[in-house]
C-alpha cells in the first residue's frame, strides 16, 4: 500500500479554498447578470467540461486551485460585461471572493465545536515576565498562576490570550494566585495567596533585538528566550512583546473530549475567529524579519506537520489559511481582488472616469510578476530553512 506524504494535503486545502473564493465571485456574478463565461477547477489543460446555461465548467490537469473567467471583451462591449456594471456591483463582486474565505472558517469553527473534540485545561503559569511591562509594574512574577480575567474563570491559555486582545488599551483585573515565597515549595491553594491586580494591555507592545548576551533587558532579549516563542527566530532579529508582556505555560494540563450546543458552538467559534483575525492581522503588521514570513514550500512542510498531530490542529490550520487568504485578497496589491478594487474606488472618486484599460493592465501585469518574484525569493528562503533544520512554523 502506498504511503503518501503528510505535506501532499496542502493541495486539496488550497484548491477546497481557492475554489470557494472563486465560486464567490461566480455566485455574485450570476446573481447580478455578468456572463460567467468558464468556472473552472484546477487549472488548464482542460481534462473534461460540460457548458450549462452559457457558461463553461471544466476540471483541469494542474491540481491547485480554480478560476472563474468573467465575460468583458474590450473590443465589444455589452450590458452583460463585468466592466459594464454600476460600481456598487463590482466591488460586491470582486470582494466576495475573500468575503467567502471570511466567512468559511466560522462555519468551520462552528462545527469542529459542535461535534465531540477534545479541550485542554490546565492551570495559565507565567513562565517568564518582560521587563518594564504592565506585567512587570503589577507586580506580576515567574510562576504566578493566572486563575480569571475580568472575573471570568480561566480554562486554559486561549482564554487569557482572547481577553487581552479584546480588551487592548482597556483596564484589566487578574485575579492572580501568588507563587510561595517559601523555598522549594510549589504553588498551590494551600501555599499561595490570590491577588486582584488590575493594568492595562498595550496596543502597540515594544520590540526586542534578539542577541546572543543580554545587556540592556529592555531592549534586548537573549537567542535561547526568542526561539523558545518563535523557533525562526535569528540573532539581529526584532521580537515583539505581548500586550501585558508575559510569556504563559499550562500547567497540570488535561484533555477532556466536550461538545456543545448549537448556540454555544456558534458563539466560540465566532470568538476563535476573531482571534485568529485579529492575530493574522496583528502578525502582518508587525512581522520585520523573513522569519514571519513563508512560501509555498513552507506552507506545505507546515500542513504535513501540523497534520501528523491530528484533525483537529490541521482544521484549524485550515480555517487560518482560508482567513490570511482572504485578508491577501482585499490588501490593493495589483493583479489581485484589492488591487481591482482600488481601481474601482478610484474610478468612484473621479465620478465615473475610469483610467485607461492599457495602463490597469499594464500595472496588473507588473503585479503578478513582483508576487511571482516574492513567492520565488519565499521558496528559496523556505528550501534555505529545511535543508538547514530549521522549523518553518
Amino acid at each position: 500500500m502506498l504511503l503518501l506524504p503528510n505535506w501532499i494535503l496542502i493541495i486539496p486545502i488550497l484548491t477546497f479554498l481557492i475554489v470557494i473564493h472563486e465560486l464567490g465571485h461566480f455566485l455574485t456574478a450570476k446573481y447580478f447578470g455578468v456572463k460567467v463565461d468558464e468556472f473552472g477547477i484546477g487549472y488548464p489543460p482542460k481534462i473534461i467540461g460540460f457548458k450549462y446555461r452559457g457558461t463553461l465548467y471544466s476540471i483541469n490537469a494542474i491540481p491547485i486551485g480554480g478560476f472563474v473567467k468573467l465575460s468583458d471583451d474590450p473590443n465589444e462591449k455589452k450590458p452583460n460585461d463585468f466592466s459594464q456594471q454600476k460600481i456598487y456591483k463590482r466591488i460586491i463582486i470582486l470582494s466576495s471572493g475573500a468575503i467567502i474565505n471570511l466567512l468559511f472558517p466560522i462555519i468551520l469553527f462552528s462545527t469542529m465545536f459542535l461535534f465531540p473534540h477534545n479541550q485542554i485545561y490546565g492551570a495559565v503559569t507565567i513562565v517568564e515576565v518582560s521587563p518594564n511591562s504592565p506585567a512587570d509594574s503589577s507586580g506580576l512574577k515567574t510562576g504566578d498562576i493566572i486563575v480569571s480575567v475580568n472575573q471570568k474563570k480561566l480554562l486554559n491559555h486561549t482564554h487569557l490570550v482572547q481577553s487581552t486582545n479584546n480588551n487592548l488599551g482597556k483596564t484589566i483585573t487578574l485575579n492572580v494566585r501568588k507563587s510561595s515565597n517559601l523555598s522549594g515549595i510549589k504553588s498551590s491553594p494551600e501555599t499561595s495567596t490570590i491577588e486582584q491586580i488590575k493594568l492595562i494591555p498595550r496596543e502597540n507592545p515594544p520590540k526586542r533585538i534578539v542577541v546572543q548576551d543580554v545587556v540592556d533587558p529592555l531592549k534586548e532579549i537573549s537567542l535561547i528566550k526568542a526561539q523558545k516563542i518563535n523557533a525562526n527566530i535569528n540573532l539581529g532579529d526584532r521580537i515583539q512583546e505581548g500586550p501585558i508582556g508575559i510569556t504563559i505555560g499550562l500547567s497540570n494540563p488535561k484533555q477532556i473530549k466536550t461538545n456543545d450546543p448549537p448556540q454555544k458552538a456558534f458563539s466560540k467559534g465566532f470568538q476563535q475567529f476573531k482571534n485568529i483575525f485579529s492575530m493574522s492581522i496583528l502578525g502582518w503588521k508587525n512581522s520585520t524579519s523573513e522569519a514571519n514570513f513563508t512560501g509555498p514550500i513552507g506552507i506545505a512542510q507546515a500542513t504535513g506537520q501540523i497534520a501528523s498531530f491530528g484533525i483537529t490542529p490541521l482544521l484549524n490550520f485550515v480555517g487560518f489559511l482560508s482567513i490570511s487568504l482572504g485578508i491577501l485578497n482585499l490588501l490593493p496589491i495589483p493583479s489581485l481582488d484589492g488591487g481591482r478594487l482600488l481601481f474601482v474606488i478610484i474610478e468612484l472618486l473621479r465620478k465615473g472616469k475610469k483610467l485607461s484599460s492599457q495602463k490597469e493592465n499594464l500595472i496588473h501585469i507588473l503585479g503578478f510578476l513582483g508576487l511571482i518574484s516574492l513567492i520565488l525569493v519565499l521558496s528559496y528562503l523556505d528550501i534555505a530553512r529545511i535543508i538547514s533544520g530549521e522549523k518553518i512554523f
